[in-house]
């Protein structure tokens, strides 16, 4: 059973954590127009059009697939950004985690590397954790979130560097284990190094 129902600022900062690193994708791909395309759109929060344009560049890489799996990437954080402004909406909200999860999944793969993917992935099943109305199945989300952290954190070594992933992911992991009431291996988590997520044991 979950014991601990983060509040609204611990789900801000862990969502902006995750897009930390999707922002840092969006800019490698600077040079392609629909990536760009889907960027601006991104930005202004019109997710439908930013996902239209990832549609079209990934039909025009179908044979480059470290770009598609980066690709994928982006329409999952889509996705988890328009689960997170309809958070209060059960049902259209959990669609859109639910859809994350399949594109993070597509992402991961073509590259089972990317930890990235993994992190987002973990993230989408937290939220699917705080959004279940019952007991099992926020638990199973839940595991479910500390498995993908942990497969992030396994092939992390051989992921794409990104600044600080190791320490968000580790912090990810904490309020995973936050949230079903293993306070002890939560604390253990953001005792790594470098971890800057704190989750307070009150909501």
């Amino acid at each position: 059973m979950v014991v601990l129902v983060l509040g609204v600022s611990d789900v801000i900062k862990l969502y902006e954590v995750v897009t930390t690193f999707t922002k840092q994708v969006f800019d490698k791909f600077e040079a392609d127009d629909w990536v760009k395309r889907a960027n601006r759109y991104y930005r202004e929060g019109i997710d439908d059009l930013a996902l239209i344009c990832l549609d079209k560049t990934i039909e025009m890489n179908n044979s480059d697939n470290e770009k598609r799996s980066q690709l994928y990437l982006l329409k999952g954080d889509l996705f988890t950004s328009r689960g997170m402004y309809l958070f209060k909406n059960d049902v259209e909200c959990k669609v859109s985690f639910e859809a994350s999860i399949i594109e993070f999944e597509k992402s991961i793969k073509i590259d089972p590397f990317n930890s990235v993917a993994w992190m987002g992935k973990g993230f989408s099943q937290l939220m699917l954790a705080l959004q279940a109305n019952e007991d099992a199945k926020s638990d199973y989300y839940t595991y479910e979130a500390i498995f993908s952290i942990e497969a992030g954190l396994g092939v992390l070594q051989d992921s794409v560097p990104y600044m600080d992933l190791e320490s968000n992911l580790w912090g990810l992991k904490g309020a995973a284990y936050y949230m079903i009431g293993k306070f002890d291996e939560g604390d253990k988590c953001f005792k790594k190094e470098n971890v800057d997520i704190q989750i307070s044991k009150s909501p």
